[in-house]
């Protein structure tokens, strides 16, 4: 009788560390990329970020800041312009959403949010060049 119930707890345990293997590749392979992507949830608090995006954070001209774990705009400006992008991500129906953050003499930001998955339901906010500094 006990003989099922030890199958099914170490094939939990066998799955469960498959996916924590997934999960560490997969969190390995963004932090490697050259452009700075963010994962947050529905309330901006940061989740990830990649050395790109950490790196760019800390650039004083930077358009984003990652204070208090909380994904934000320098210029409160370009605020709702996240704010309206991560609405639409985490919206019923989940769409990605795009804008341009003006850089004065330099050429425009452009911020893609895009959910990863309806079930996760968090969204992705990347830069379309490799640091957003």
């Amino acid at each position: 009788r006990l003989l099922p119930h030890l199958t099914m707890s170490a094939e939990l345990s066998e799955r469960f560390s498959s996916l924590a293997g997934e999960r560490n590749r997969l969190e390995s392979a963004f932090y490697a990329f050259e452009t700075a992507i963010v994962l947050v949830n529905a309330d901006q608090t940061v989740l990830f970020a990649n050395a790109a995006a950490m790196q760019a954070c800390r650039v004083p001209s930077a358009p984003f800041r990652m204070g208090h774990r909380k994904l934000s705009t320098r210029v409160p400006e370009d605020q709702p312009l996240l704010t309206r992008a991560l609405e639409s991500a985490f919206a019923r129906t989940p769409r990605a959403a795009a804008f341009s953050i003006p850089r004065g003499m330099r050429t425009p930001l452009q911020v893609t949010v895009t959910p990863i998955s309806e079930a996760q339901s968090r969204p992705v906010v990347a830069s379309s060049e490799p640091s957003f500094a």
